[in-house]
């Protein structure tokens, strides 16, 4: 059963002011579709790259700044054991900390530091090649942080 013939018995029983509704209506049907279909999505992309492309840019510049960081430490040449403690115990003092080497580790005793200090002592002993922070007892009080910190000599796990 072939559906043309009878479409065309249903239309051309039709005024002209229906036949131009129907023709109305199926063009808002189909630019609508086409909108939803076509248009508003890749409006949508168009309007999110600026968005997506800063992302993806400061991915970049992380991964790039942490590929530098291997790189700096993959350069820095070997120490000793008794060097890397050693480097440990400067870098402790310097902050005003107080160090005392115990054969193979050397342990960090802190009071009243604030966090950024700490967060230095902390970041300066990962960056030191050989050194290993193998215990921490830290407490924070009222006047700032507390307690001590161990390293070892030997690569991190």
């Amino acid at each position: 059963m072939n559906p043309v013939p009878r479409i065309r018995l249903l239309w051309s029983h039709r005024t002209s002011r229906e036949r131009a509704g129907l023709i109305l209506a199926a063009i808002a049907v189909l630019v609508s579709l086409i909108w939803t279909q076509l248009w508003a999505p890749s409006w949508r992309t168009l309007a999110d790259a600026p968005r997506q492309r800063a992302q993806a840019l400061a991915e970049l510049q992380t991964l790039q700044t942490s590929q530098k960081w291997a790189r700096d430490l993959a350069r820095r040449p070997d120490r000793s054991a008794s060097e890397s403690l050693a480097a440990a115990s400067e870098i402790s003092q310097s902050l005003g900390a107080t160090a005392q080497a115990n054969g193979a580790s050397v342990r960090i005793q802190i009071e009243a530091w604030s966090a950024d200090t700490l967060s230095q002592l902390w970041r300066r002993l990962q960056e030191t090649p050989g050194i290993r922070i193998s215990s921490t007892e830290l407490v924070q009080g009222a006047q700032g942080w507390a307690g001590q910190i161990t390293v070892t000599a030997g690569a991190r796990p």
